[in-house]
């Protein structure tokens, strides 16, 4: 019969999840910056101490929606499937909305704050694509172990050819 309790995490598999979960976290700030922190000195060249701060800003807040949404994923990390499916997919849906309202914000005060609007959209993008990138790179590269939840146990498994199939 098949159950859809989750069985606990033991204490090694917890520590495991949030060391992956760490992995994660600091793969996509390495990646911000990566891509970030050169955005800032190229449009602090190019557009001076306005440039510089318009970069700035839009680095600041792509690390603050990701960090903040990466971290809320972290924190259920150990709870069950279902419900950690839930927050990750609604955290990336609120960081996303967020971000984008905060730079729609921060774009639309241009005139009254004389930020640029180019160094902001485009430290922001590179900082997101960073941040994603290295964060999926780190992903595709950890030890994520798999099981097979879907037949019962102790009933041996049928062959494809006595299937049919």
């Amino acid at each position: 019969m098949l159950t859809t309790e989750i069985p606990p995490m033991s204490g090694l598999a917890a520590r495991a999840v949030h060391v992956r979960g760490r992995r994660l976290f600091l793969a996509g700030m390495a990646g911000a910056h990566v891509l970030g922190l050169p955005c800032l000195v190229a449009f602090g060249l190019i557009s001076g101490a306005v440039g510089l701060a318009s970069a700035a800003v839009a680095l600041a807040l792509v690390l603050f929606f990701y960090g903040v949404g990466q971290w809320l994923v972290f924190r259920f990390s150990t709870s069950d499937p279902r419900t950690l499916f839930v927050i990750a997919l609604g955290s990336f849906m609120g960081r996303s909305l967020l971000l984008g309202a905060a730079l729609m914000a921060a774009s639309s005060l241009v005139d009254a704050t004389r930020l640029d609007p180019t160094a902001l959209v485009v430290t922001a993008a590179a900082a997101l694509v960073g941040w994603l990138t290295c964060e999926i790179l780190v992903w595709s590269r950890l030890r994520i172990p798999a099981f097979d939840l879907d037949h019962e146990v102790g009933v041996a498994p049928v062959a494809l050819s006595e299937a049919g199939v």
